[in-house]
């Protein structure tokens, strides 16, 4: 028999039954809501309470609109006599009003309004709390009014009671809900972990807090739970999930906040497989869509194909790998983006490349100066300096302009012989491929060839990949709007090269397990095997969504071995390793399981299902791009005395000092 607390009283053996909105408003200000009064109410008398949203008058007869989170509902004042007070209040003042409620004249019906039907007979008003006319800083609901965003995050409590709004903060909230369900359905376990814990390495710097009870020493704000939520599988709670805020000091832009909130999802005894059925399911509930699936690609098809590991696969335009058939070419940015890498046993090997795309002239014909464009944005873009921008027209079977001197028959034969072999490889994935003109086939007749090479594939790639992205967005962005496309990104490498550092780095987190048909050969390996380790594949997946990775996770390493060999290929040194995990290290020496888990961006998230373009419109209370809080002017100075009370203190450069003072 279960104990359950609610509103002040113990049951016993089941749950309680909760009073409901129209119950829980009659013990408050109101009889009714204002948006949930119909023409079946006529004749009662009503209490109501909310915001001025507009006020018409019209001589004898003075009409507004009160609105509360339901909804508007119009209040005729035709039998109230004049009260100076609530005549002169401005919009967005409280009021509360009594009345009965009564069906409008035929005519004055409004039909695309849910109260339409009905108007409040205003018998008594009074003023709760007044704004004087004239006073808002800005008319947040109006839409002949363009509003700077600096202004509307300064005063975002006025922006929250738009309508938009105020639905979209319900949907998040019923997102949330639905989540829950499903996974309580699926006997996951909510458990909430620690915010104030130790740095951890996720890829991005930590928010460090200093503590007044341990001078000099910090609490870090978890970029994840990541070792939290594998620690919980070390402690047999096997399911567990968690709707918990995450923070990353990271260069901010439109789909990333300084906080974010992540639905987070470990299990024990999983694969791979079952993370993304279970993903599919949530998916499903969240766009309320049965019918919804996952394309699949490889990391390395994802970059081959599209130039990027999250591509938007809504509209077509495959990439062209055209690298093989350069080698010889005249042209020598060409030829040298085209030959056989150097061998190498201490580096990673992945040679130059050049890649195509076709557009064709019925999505957009481009002008001279257009193509010179992307030729010197694209230079710019080149960290390497060695990335070049070439283009060629084909009309009716003729090539010319840019490179076509260069192209003989024969190699334009091989081009396209590349570029069918492309589509027909990567168009079915597409979701609709109908406004790219479905077979290549049909439209390399006339249109525009691009081609992108580089000294480093993986920069090339990166560039036709900004460059197809960039050609979408001008060509074929009318035609995607409202579709949906979902793609299960797999066999991510392990392990990078980071040339600035000199070192390996984990491409996801060190915790992510090697591929399983590897990991003898990563127990073997040693931290000088460079071009070996980065050979290394794992058993981490993303799930992305029209270009938004919107979920990432893996199955992780459980053997203590295993985790240490991980930590030696990263550099890190033994006396560092026990620092910083030798707790962790120790718990998978006793008995942890095999397990895995995913995170969803639920921001990122609620951005797509809402169709906005920045995450900052589905947050209450967000960041700006450089971090900061208009409304609360944050983050600010703090006192001496308390700096003084954690043992810090700022130097003359601005930077701080932790720790007594000398």
């Amino acid at each position: 028999m279960g104990i359950y607390v609610a509103m002040g009283v113990w049951t016993q053996g089941k749950l309680p039954q909760f009073c409901s909105m129209e119950d829980f408003v009659q013990d408050l200000w109101r009889t009714h809501s204002c948006g949930m009064l119909r023409s079946e109410h006529a004749g009662e008398q009503v209490v109501l309470c909310g915001w001025l949203h507009r006020k018409r008058d019209l001589g004898r007869l003075v009409l507004m609109d009160l609105r509360d989170q339901s909804g508007v509902v119009q209040l005729n004042f035709s039998a109230y006599g004049a009260d100076e007070q609530v005549m002169r209040a401005g919009r967005e003042s409280v009021l509360l009003v009594k009345g009965e409620l009564q069906r409008r004249p035929e005519d004055a019906r409004h039909s695309q309004l849910a109260t339409g039907e009905v108007e409040v007979l205003v018998a008594h008003a009074e003023v709760i709390n007044e704004v004087v006319a004239g006073e808002l800083p800005y008319l947040f609901d109006d839409e002949r009014v363009r509003t700077k965003e600096a202004l509307r995050l300064q005063y975002r409590y006025l922006e929250l009671r738009h309508p938009e709004f105020q639905n979209t903060l319900r949907l998040r909230s019923e997102v949330c809900r639905q989540m829950r369900e499903l996974l309580l359905q699926e006997n996951f376990v909510e458990v909430e972990t620690p915010v104030l814990y130790k740095p951890t390495p996720e890829g991005a710097r930590d928010f460090l807090l200093p503590s007044r009870l341990h001078p000099s020493k910090m609490y870090a704000l978890p970029q994840s739970p990541q070792m939290l939520k594998q620690l919980l599988m070390m402690g047999g709670v096997e399911r567990y999930f968690q709707i918990v805020k995450c923070f990353r000091d990271e260069d901010l832009r439109s789909d990333r906040q300084p906080e974010f909130t992540q639905l987070d999802i470990e299990a024990s005894f999983v694969t791979s497989s079952a993370i993304k059925h279970l993903c599919l399911s949530l998916c499903r509930a969240i766009w309320q869509d049965s019918a919804l699936s996952f394309e699949e690609l490889s990391y390395a098809q994802a970059l081959e194909y599209f130039g990027s590991d999250k591509p938007d696969l809504r509209y077509g335009l495959p990439l062209v790998p055209l690298t093989s058939l350069f080698q010889d070419h005249p042209l020598q940015p060409l030829a040298e983006a085209a030959a056989p890498p150097r061998i190498s046993s201490s580096l990673p090997v992945s040679g130059g490349g050049i890649y195509g795309m076709f557009i064709p002239t019925k999505l957009i014909a481009f002008s001279r100066k257009e193509l010179d464009q992307f030729a010197d944005r694209l230079k710019a873009a080149s960290q390497s300096g060695s990335a070049r921008f070439f283009y060629f027209k084909v009309q009716e079977g003729e090539l010319s302009g840019g490179l076509a001197r260069h192209v003989s028959s024969e190699l334009h034969a091989e081009i396209l012989r590349c570029g069918r072999a492309a589509y027909q490889k990567m168009m079915p994935k597409v979701v609709d491929s109908s406004h790219v003109s479905c077979l290549f086939e049909e439209v390399h007749q006339q249109g525009t060839w691009f081609l992108v090479s580089s000294a480093r594939r993986t920069e090339a790639q990166k560039l036709a990949g900004e460059l197809r992205s960039e050609v979408a967005q001008r060509s074929v962005q009318q035609h995607i709007e409202g579709l949906r496309s979902f793609l299960w990104i797999h066999s991510f490498p392990l392990l990078s090269y980071s040339a600035e550092h000199g070192c390996l780095e984990a491409v996801h987190h060190p915790f992510t397990a090697p591929s399983a048909s590897q990991r003898e050969l990563f127990l073997s390996l040693h931290s000088k095997d460079v071009s070996q380790a980065c050979g290394l594949l794992s058993d981490a997946y993303d799930l992305v969504c029209n270009g938004y990775e919107i979920a990432g996770g893996s199955l992780r390493i459980y053997q203590e071995d295993m985790q240490r060999k991980m930590f030696e290929l990263l550099g890190l040194e033994a006396v560092e390793v026990e620092q910083k995990f030798g707790f962790f290290l120790e718990a998978l020496r006793y008995g942890a399981p095999p397990h895995g888990g995913i995170a969803f961006g639920l921001d990122r998230l609620m951005m797509l299902l809402l169709g906005k373009e920045n995450i900052r419109d589905v947050i209450a209370f967000p960041k700006t791009t450089s971090g900061a809080c208009l409304m609360s002017q944050t983050p600010h100075s703090v006192a001496c005395e308390l700096l003084e009370e954690l043992h810090m203190r700022f130097s003359e450069s601005g930077g701080a000092d932790t720790g007594p003072e000398k």
